[in-house]
C-alpha cells in the first residue's frame, strides 16, 4: 500500500526474472557446498535455469533414486555484494539522520538494520529448508495443502534440493480459470494459511 504499483511491478521480477547466472558456476557452487560431483549427486541435471531470481537460480534435476527434483542454487559471490550494499545502505541512512532531521523518527539506521538481519537469513538456504520442514509440520494432515518433500543430503547453505512441483502462480489468472481453479475459495485458503502461520 505504500509503494505505488509501477515500483511494485518492478519489484515483482526480482523474485523470477532475473538473469540467470552461469550452469559453470551453478555446478561449481553446487559440486562445492555438497562435496561431491554432480554426476554422483544427480541423475539428470538441467543447466538452463528454469527460473532466476536475484538470491538464487533453479534448476530441474533428477536424483539416483529417479525423483525429479528442483534445485536452488545461490548466487556465487551473493555475500560479498550484500556487503557491500548493506555498507551503502548504512552510509546513506548514516547522512540522512544527521541532515535530514524530519527523518529522524523513522530511524534510518534501525530499518537497515532490521533489512540486514531479514536478508542474512533470506541468504541462507538451510534456513528455508527449516522453514519448509516447519511448515510441512504445521500443516500434516491438511489436504488442502502440500509442501514439496525436502532432500536434505543435498541441500546446504547455498543449495536446496526439493520435490519438484507443477504449480500455477497465484497472480496468474488466466491460467488459474483456464484450470478451472475457484479463486475465491483460493484466496479464503491463502487467508485461513496466514492467520494458522
Amino acid at each position: 500500500d505504500l509503494i505505488p504499483i509501477s515500483l511494485v511491478e518492478e519489484l515483482r521480477k526480482l523474485q523470477d526474472a532475473v538473469p540467470p547466472f552461469g550452469s559453470a558456476a551453478a555446478r561449481e557452487q553446487i559440486e562445492t557446498s555438497l562435496g561431491r560431483p554432480i554426476s554422483d549427486l544427480f541423475a539428470t541435471f538441467e543447466d538452463a535455469p528454469i527460473a532466476a531470481a536475484s538470491i538464487a537460480q533453479v534448476h530441474r534435476a533428477t536424483l539416483p533414486s529417479g525423483e525429479e527434483v528442483a534445485v536452488k542454487v545461490r548466487r556465487p559471490g551473493l555475500a560479498q555484494t550484500i556487503a557491500t550494499d548493506l555498507e551503502i545502505l548504512r552510509g546513506i541512512a548514516s547522512l540522512l539522520e544527521q541532515n535530514a532531521p524530519e527523518l529522524r523518527d523513522w530511524a534510518p539506521g534501525e530499518i537497515v538494520e532490521q533489512f540486514a538481519s531479514a536478508i542474512q537469513l533470506e541468504v541462507d538456504l538451510s534456513n528455508e529448508a527449516a522453514n519448509m520442514q516447519r511448515f510441512a509440520r504445521n500443516f500434516a494432515g491438511d489436504p488442502k495443502v502440500h509442501v514439496p518433500v525436502l532432500y536434505a543430503s543435498h541441500s546446504s547453505e547455498a543449495v536446496l534440493t526439493m520435490e519438484f512441483v507443477r504449480g500455477i502462480k497465484a497472480r496468474d489468472i488466466a491460467e488459474l480459470d483456464a484450470a478451472g481453479i475457484d479463486r475465491k475459495a483460493l484466496a479464503a485458503d491463502g487467508v485461513e494459511f496466514c492467520l494458522r502461520q
